[in-house]
């Protein structure tokens, strides 16, 4: 069909120009307002007295508003790869800290990494010690993961302690860790999660800046490349993640 045929077609039925806009409109401001929980959401860990009834309300509010911002084909599988790499940071363990979180998708024959979100986590509470953060960058990341109905992720961080328990499904004996395994442990079984692998720091940079920022500006950032090539985050995370997924990658071949 002609260009000029299809522009008669929509002169004819101006409502279906109307209709499609409506839905464009729609589909941005739930993902604005989906943005504007993300953010609050951050802003409330470590979790505390109310900020976890907070939590609840927000995440009951969120999924109302963001139920239908993206369409899906009724029995179509989800069959990207990914990986979320996580980290902590904490000064004086304990002391104010932060978490980072990222996510990659790995994509074509070259599994050229794409990342397609990531997080700065600001923990402003002195009690929070490197453990605690570890376990909030790793509950970001899945909470997020299972807000996109991501399945089968891969995880990767540099706390073996914290790796080892979450694969092993054994409890902490901590009371204020188990609190936290707890909530991460339900949030992996309904994700999936397809492996669990311990990274030394120096192949788990991008995480550890991001929580290095978190701790720095002591406010959370959320990144997500949508929101073009100038966002806060972008060069930081573009500039680390090759290393550390390229070692994900090396290491998963040599298993097979």
């Amino acid at each position: 069909m002609r260009g000029d045929d299809n522009d008669d077609l929509e002169n004819a039925h101006p409502e279906e120009t109307i209709e499609r806009s409506l839905e464009a409109a729609v589909a941005r401001w739930r993902a604005a307002i989906s943005d504007v929980f993300a953010r609050y959401r951050l802003s409330l860990f470590p979790l505390k007295g109310p900020a976890r009834s907070r939590l609840a309300v927000a995440d009951a509010i969120r999924a109302r508003w963001v139920s239908a911002d993206r369409p899906r084909m009724e029995g179509a599988a989800d069959s990207t790869e990914r990986v979320a790499f996580f980290d902590d940071g904490s000064r004086g363990n304990p002391g104010p800290g932060g978490s980072g979180s990222v996510v990659v998708e790995l994509g074509g024959l070259e599994r050229r990494p794409t990342v397609v979100w990531g997080a700065a986590t600001s923990l402003s509470q002195r009690t929070t010690t490197n453990n605690i953060a570890e376990f909030v960058g790793l509950h970001i990341v899945l909470q997020h993961a299972h807000h996109k109905k991501w399945q089968s992720l891969h995880i990767v961080g540099d706390s073996a302690m914290i790796l080892g328990v979450m694969a092993d499904r054994r409890t902490p004996r901590s009371r204020k860790l188990r609190w936290w395994y707890e909530k991460a442990r339900l949030l992996a079984d309904k994700c999936n999660i397809a492996s669990w692998t311990h990274h030394y720091r120096q192949f788990n940079k991008t995480a550890d800046k991001l929580a290095n920022i978190a701790m720095d500006t002591k406010r959370g950032i959320v990144y997500d490349p949508q929101e073009g090539p100038n966002h806060a985050l972008m060069q930081v995370v573009q500039d680390r993640i090759t290393g550390d997924i390229t070692r994900w990658l090396e290491g998963r071949d040599g298993e097979d």
